[in-house]
C-alpha cells in the first residue's frame, strides 16, 4: 500500500529542513490515504465476518415455528418463515435438509396427540435429526392497538434440539430459553395501499433472514 521508501521516511530526515519538512508531509499523506482505503475495503466487503452460531452438518432438519400464546394472528407467516428460512439455507450452503413444512402440518393434522407432543417427539415423527425451534413471543402489526400506523414486530427465542432419546436434548444455545431474534418494519400508514397482508409478509422476510444468519457465516454490513 506505502512505498517502501515512505514506510519509514526518518532515514530522510538528515536532508535540508525544507526537504525534511517535505519528506514528512508526504508520509503522512500517504498514511492517511492508506488507512482511508482500509475504511473503504471495509465497506466494500461488508465489514467483518461474523461466525455462524451454530453450524448444521448434514443433517435433516424440521423447522418448527411455535406460537404457544396465539399471537400470530396471519396464519400464513407460519408457511412464509419456513420458506425464507429454507431459501436462505440454500443460498448460502448452509449443510441442512429442512423437512417440509406440509409434512409438519400433516402431522398437526393427523395426531391427536400433536399439542402435546414434545419439540425433540414432533421431530422425531417427522424423521428429522434435529429442531430447528422457535418460539414466539411477541407478534403485532401495529405499534398501539388501533392507531392508524402500521409498525410490525415479530420476536422469537430459537434454538436447536436433537431428537436423540436422552436427558438434555438442547445442542444450541446452551442457555435454557433459546436465543432472542427480532424483526421490525417501519412505521406506515394504515390508510395508504399497504395492507396487513404486507407487513406481515414484510415481517416473515425479515425474521427469515435474521433466523437464517445465525447458522452460517457473513458479513454484518453497515
Amino acid at each position: 500500500m506505502i512505498p517502501i521508501a515512505a514506510r519509514n521516511p526518518f532515514h530522510l530526515l538528515r536532508g535540508p529542513a525544507p526537504f525534511r519538512a517535505a519528506a514528512l508531509a508526504l508520509w503522512l499523506s500517504l498514511s492517511a490515504g492508506c488507512q482511508q482505503m482500509a475504511i473503504l475495503g471495509y465497506h466494500l466487503t461488508g465489514g467483518e465476518t461474523i461466525e455462524a452460531r451454530y453450524k448444521f452438518v448434514d443433517k435433516r432438519v424440521a423447522l418448527l415455528l411455535d406460537d404457544p400464546q396465539g399471537l400470530v394472528l396471519i396464519p400464513a407467516v407460519f408457511r412464509a418463515v419456513h420458506e425464507g428460512v429454507e431459501q436462505e439455507f440454500t443460498a448460502n450452503g448452509v449443510k441442512a435438509q429442512l423437512i417440509a413444512f406440509e409434512q409438519i402440518e400433516k402431522l398437526r393434522r393427523q395426531d391427536p396427540d400433536f399439542d402435546s407432543l414434545s419439540v425433540r417427539e414432533i421431530g422425531e415423527k417427522v424423521g428429522a435429526d434435529e429442531v430447528l425451534y422457535l418460539k414466539v413471543t411477541d407478534f403485532r402489526l401495529q405499534a398501539e392497538p388501533g392507531a392508524p400506523l402500521f409498525q410490525g414486530r415479530i420476536a422469537v427465542r430459537a434454538s436447536v434440539l436433537t431428537t436423540e432419546r436422552r436427558r438434555d436434548v438442547r445442542l444450541w444455545p446452551q442457555q435454557a430459553g433459546g436465543e432472542e431474534v427480532v424483526a421490525e418494519t417501519p412505521p406506515e400508514s394504515s390508510e395508504g395501499e399497504t395492507s396487513a397482508g404486507d407487513v406481515a409478509r414484510a415481517l416473515s422476510a425479515r425474521l427469515a433472514g435474521k433466523v437464517a444468519r445465525l447458522f452460517y457465516d457473513h458479513k454484518e454490513k453497515g
